[in-house]
């Protein structure tokens, strides 16, 4: 895969001092996948000389890695007494074409933020900034189809090499939405030469399952459904954002000497299957 970019950039203080405005666009070719852009507008507008907000707004995109769409494995295992054979296809087999998947495309997104910067007193400082990251087309992994479910189409299941009994692959499948505030204070104390420093930062965020896209030829039954996208890798997904996290940080320095003391925090989680969420 050969990639070729163009970013581009360009910062304005509208009012100087008190209003800035930045503009970014990129531009990037792939070998293998075409043409994408991005870009991000971002402002700051400083309200007082211990108040800033500032905000942005931004598009972003991840190609689908050179193993997503390629990478095909049959595991061997055994299950009721008998050899099974289980395929990973890549997305370039005819047994995802036969399920339906087209060709992988780019993961998008939309992020929006909105926050402010406050310094109540000398050292001290104060962030909270909320966003939205709206994704489409995710990248998963479905679950495994049976050659031997006879409610399966049989153009799809004739697709199977013959030593093959389940089969899975990648596909843009899931749309979310994530809505979350970001908040650190941020405290720095100098002694003479010893300085002390105390950090705590925390998330607050919420994942939602906006749509998940079936191919028609496996969205006929329920079954189907929830093989393609379980309830166990819907949970995996959300537990990657779980609904809170904290961390404290303390740190004292003395000339060439440090210490430090760490902790962190985030919300338990409940199991679903092999798998878990927030």
């Amino acid at each position: 895969r050969d990639l070729h970019s163009f970013p581009t950039r360009r910062s304005s203080d509208l009012e100087p001092e008190t209003w800035l405005l930045d503009i970014a666009v990129r531009f990037e070719n792939y070998s293998d996948f075409g043409f994408v852009s991005t870009s991000k507008l971002a402002t700051r507008v400083k309200l007082a000389d211990n108040f800033n907000i500032r905000g942005s707004v931004s598009s972003g995109f991840r190609a689908p890695s050179l193993a997503q769409i390629h990478f095909s494995n049959t595991l061997t295992s055994f299950s009721g007494g008998q050899l099974v054979q289980s395929l990973i296809a890549p997305n370039t087999s005819t047994v995802a074409r036969a399920a339906g998947i087209p060709e992988l495309k780019e993961e998008t997104s939309v992020n929006g933020s909105l926050g402010f910067s406050w310094k109540p007193v000398s050292g001290l400082t104060f962030t909270l900034d909320g966003y939205v990251v709206k994704v489409e087309d995710r990248v998963v992994l479905s679950g495994l189809f049976s050659k031997d479910d006879p409610t399966l189409d049989p153009s799809f299941t004739s697709q199977f090499p013959a030593d093959v009994s389940t089969a899975q692959f990648f596909a843009n499948a899931v749309n979310t939405t994530n809505v979350g505030l970001d908040i650190v204070a941020d405290y720095t104390k100098k002694f003479g030469k010893n300085t002390l420093k105390i950090l705590l930062a925390g998330n607050l965020q919420h994942l939602k399952i906006d749509k998940i896209n079936i191919p028609s030829v496996l969205n006929d039954t329920k079954l189907h459904q929830k093989t393609f996208y379980s309830d166990r890798e819907e949970a995996f997904i959300k537990a990657s954002a779980p609904k809170s996290k904290f961390s404290l940080g303390l740190d004292y320095t003395m000339d060439k000497l440090g210490f430090g003391a760490h902790s962190g925090s985030r919300s338990e989680e409940r199991r679903v299957g092999k798998e878990c969420r927030s």
